[in-house]
């Protein structure tokens, strides 16, 4: 993408923000299971620091935004040789998935933002193969179940947000 475009799509992605009520961020299983960043809260390289890097950008940016933070689902680590491993189990250097699943609570509840639990209470270990394409990818069904997920939390059980400036400030 050459600067120009670049710069296009930076100011139409702000002018959308500006004008969200809601956020949902998502890292998903990939990036965690194929090339694990190591933990530290303050090191933008890191997992958890480039995550709350961004939470803390895009709160000082856009202060009236609601964040959702999504976790990744279950997924499957799969080794050079094509050999499957359960995500829950299989720590490749830096923890399984659902060590990685409490560093992202972690940090999304540090700066102060909701989290949709996506790894026990959308896609688990005991319904995978019906909403993946293999060992980490969603078909369809499974775009959708996470879709549904996020529908039923903001339509269902989003209460109220206030902020400290009225309205009419």
């Amino acid at each position: 993408m050459e600067q120009k475009e670049k710069n296009v799509f930076k100011r139409a992605t702000a002018g959308l923000l500006a004008m969200a009520a809601i956020l949902c961020l998502a890292a998903g299983g990939l990036v965690i299971l194929v090339d694990p960043f190591f933990h530290n809260p303050h090191d933008v390289t890191a997992f958890t620091g480039g995550l709350r890097t961004t939470l803390e950008n895009i709160q000082s940016t856009w202060p009236y935004i609601r964040i959702f933070v999504m976790s990744p689902t279950y997924a499957q680590y799969m080794d050079e040789d094509g050999k499957l491993y359960n995500g829950t189990t299989m720590d490749i250097g830096n923890g399984t998935l659902n060590h990685y699943l409490v560093k992202e609570v972690d940090a999304a509840m540090d700066c102060g933002v909701s989290i949709i639990d996506n790894y026990f209470g959308t896609i688990n270990e005991d319904n995978y193969r019906e909403y993946m394409t293999d060992h980490m990818h969603y078909n369809e069904k499974g775009r959708e179940k996470l879709a549904d997920r996020i529908a039923d939390i903001i339509n269902n059980h989003l209460g109220t947000v206030s902020s400290s400036v009225s309205q009419t400030d």
